[in-house]
């Protein structure tokens, strides 16, 4: 357990490390943290550098973008899960949106 050591109140070891790592590695690193009581400060903006995902701007959750979707009414990024039709106008728009379309 020599990595959740630190080196200061607020960098760990661990903190420091994750920079070398890959993505996809770095990412199994955050989720055994988090199981332990741990976190990696900074794994969030590291990962919203990368370009690969996309910040769901109606929820917590990161997304690959190819699970994402631009909501035009809104203008904003939000997840697949997110999405509905319209009953009046069959457009499709995020979930907060709908109904508003048609004002």
């Amino acid at each position: 357990m020599q990595m959740w050591q630190s080196f200061g109140a607020k960098v760990s070891v661990l903190t420091s490390v994750v920079e070398y790592l890959s993505d996809k590695e770095m990412c199994k690193c955050r989720q055994l943290s988090k199981l332990s009581k741990n976190d990696i400060r900074g794994w969030r903006h590291r990962v919203l550098r990368t370009g690969t995902v996309v910040d769901c701007q109606k929820c917590p959750a990161l997304r690959l973008s190819k699970y994402t979707e631009h909501c035009p009414l809104c203008e904003s990024s939000v997840c697949v899960d997110h999405l509905e039709r319209c009953v009046k106008c069959h457009e499709i728009y995020c979930s907060f949106c709908v109904g508003f379309c048609c004002l």
